[in-house]
């Protein structure tokens, strides 16, 4: 009941953390012991991959952007570790959303106010999706009645955000570099990165990446709004990272 109605800590960076319908899965996956969890995280990943194909399937090479999605190596922490398990959910339940706008703007609602109780993320999905002409026209308004839902619960529930990142915005720009350069250039895989030692190629990869996608994309909204989802992901999570100075993979 407490994961419900309270974050996980009252001070600190658990004073944000607030994912009761994640957390509730993975308290009941971790009585089976860290294997259940590691199994359903794989399996939410599989079904998210598949979404997504089906999501491209108007677009050209569908199967490729699945592959890439489903093995890059940015993935790598999602899968290992059990902590995890919100990100995948809120990624499954994200692309569940848009699969079924067209159906019932109802549902996706609903579904992307349980993926938004899984990680704050789940919220982009509309947004992008909407932004590249995927929902049709009158799709603002849902998204954001369904995000001010998750944002007037997280108040009642007391979530709290330190402001110790505030004086920290000179570093931003490297947390998106090295979340962004990542996406080029993986290595080394480890869980996370210290931002004081983002190397000064991170920014060449990550400002090249940007540019050579806005050039091949410039006449394609479908693309423009992928570029978009790829500055956003990050984005969203710059203040956990300049609150703890590091970078993870799975904020990708």
């Amino acid at each position: 009941g407490e994961l419900w109605t309270r974050p996980i800590r009252d001070a600190g960076p658990g004073a944000a953390y607030y994912r009761p319908v994640a957390l509730t899965v993975m308290s009941g996956l971790g009585r089976l012991g860290p294997w259940a969890i590691h199994g359903c995280t794989l399996v939410v990943h599989v079904l998210s991959a598949v979404l997504l194909t089906r999501l491209l399937s108007d677009l050209r090479w569908p199967l490729v952007g699945g592959l890439v999605f489903a093995v890059h190596p940015m993935v790598s922490e999602v899968l290992a570790w059990c902590s995890a398990l919100p990100d995948a959910l809120a990624a499954l339940l994200g692309l569940l959303c848009i699969c079924v706008w067209r159906r019932s703007v109802a549902l996706a609602m609903f579904v992307l106010f349980i993926g938004c109780l899984c990680k704050e993320t789940a919220a982009l999905f509309p947004l992008i999706f909407g932004a590249a002409g995927m929902l049709g026209r009158r799709w603002g308004w849902p998204g954001l009645l369904s995000c001010s839902a998750i944002a007037a619960l997280r108040l009642l529930a007391g979530v709290s955000m330190s402001s110790d990142w505030m004086a920290k915005w000179d570093m931003a720009p490297s947390a998106l570099a090295w979340s962004v350069g990542g996406l080029v250039w993986p290595l080394p895989l480890t869980a996370v990165r210290d931002l004081w030692v983002v190397p000064s190629s991170m920014y060449l990869i990550a400002g090249g990446l940007v540019l050579l996608m806005t050039w091949f994309g410039r006449r394609s909204r479908p693309a423009l709004s992928g570029i978009a989802l790829i500055l956003a992901a990050p984005a969203l999570a710059v203040p956990v990272m300049l609150d703890g100075y590091l970078v993870a993979e799975r904020y990708m």
